[in-house]
């Protein structure tokens, strides 16, 4: 599962940023079609194509334009809110879809086409395109009923077909510029009532999908807080370690006056102490750390998994959903 676009620091021009928020920012931008990236491909680097990316998806955003993107700023909250509503879709999606995309109708009839008849998932009330041989029972054709409709297709509409048995023309939307659609025909009523059963199961596992993406985000975030932790200590270890390092050799090497050696030796040798110290207490940071981060860790995949379990019963009783309403 993509993790949550969360910042360490500002992105901006003349601004030392993160290289791990420099690559996520090219990332999302790239997949949405605003970063252009050089020939030599994403790099961890800021660049000037990066601050128009920004500029650019502000504009389309309706935000301030400035370039900037910052913590908590208007910027990186539009993009978790793009970010939270896909994964929303995304955990609904039948029949293996995983992907989300805008098409428009002319697409959409090559799809209707191409991978079969397009029908709409009940839980969210999008299109989906799935192969039109998998589908049983019977349908009603129909047309749109405009001038335009084929004298052919004309025909046809209202009248009752089985899927496995196709008229002379083939399923509806199958051929070439064809805009007419399948209508499954009405099933029994106490069929009926098993399918409403059905859906309102369905979407009631969304629903539980739905109400962990903020605890899976709140996890995701406590994570990459702690990553960022453990990075700064690091960082300040690394350096204290260097301090130290250097107190120790200016203690051997000494002065060249015996005032001046007491007076050097007793400085190096409190600040020698001081450091150590600092470096024992930098060390026993680093470990609360580690094992708070194991635990967040711990407690992000077991609320993926959950979520995953209630994806893959929503997907089961979607399907179940779908051979309901076939049956007559």
């Amino acid at each position: 599962m993509t993790r949550i676009f969360k910042l360490s620091h500002p992105i901006a021009e003349n601004v030392n940023a993160r290289p791990k928020d420099v690559l996520s920012a090219k990332r999302f931008l790239y997949d949405r079609g605003f970063y252009e990236p050089p020939k030599w491909g994403l790099t961890e680097f800021p660049d000037h194509a990066l601050i128009d990316a920004i500029r650019d998806f502000q504009r389309a955003s309706a935000l301030r334009v400035d370039g900037v993107m910052k913590p908590g700023g208007s910027t990186e909250e539009t993009i978790r809110k793009i970010q939270s509503r896909a994964r929303q879709l995304q955990g609904m999606g039948r029949h293996g879809d995983t992907l989300l995309a805008h098409i428009n109708p002319a697409e959409a009839m090559i799809l209707k086409a191409k991978g079969g008849a397009g029908t709409t998932n009940p839980a969210t009330g999008l299109l989906e395109f799935y192969d039109a041989d998998e589908r049983q029972g019977k349908y009603i054709w129909r047309t749109v009923g405009d001038s335009k409709v084929r004298s052919s297709h004309a025909e046809l509409d209202g009248k009752v077909f089985s899927w496995d048995d196709p008229p002379e023309e083939g399923h509806p939307g199958e051929e070439y510029n064809c805009r007419c659609w399948a209508e499954d025909v009405e099933e029994k009523k106490e069929d009926k009532e098993d399918c409403e059963k059905i859906k309102w199961e369905v979407r009631a596992a969304n629903q539980r999908i739905n109400d962990l993406q903020k605890p899976i985000d709140n996890a995701e975030n406590n994570v990459s807080k702690t990553e960022d932790m453990l990075e700064d200590l690091k960082s300040e270890r690394n350096a204290t370690r260097l301090e130290l390092t250097a107190a120790q050799a200016s203690i051997r090497l000494g002065t060249k006056t015996l005032i001046g050696i007491v007076i050097s030796t007793a400085y190096l040798t409190d600040e020698i102490q001081r450091l150590q110290e600092k470096l024992e207490e930098i060390e026993h940071n680093i470990g609360i750390e580690k094992h708070t981060l194991a635990d967040q860790k711990m407690k992000l995949e077991q609320l993926e998994r959950k979520c995953e379990s209630h994806r893959q019963t929503a997907e089961e009783l979607s399907r179940r959903y779908e051979e309901c309403v076939k049956k007559q």
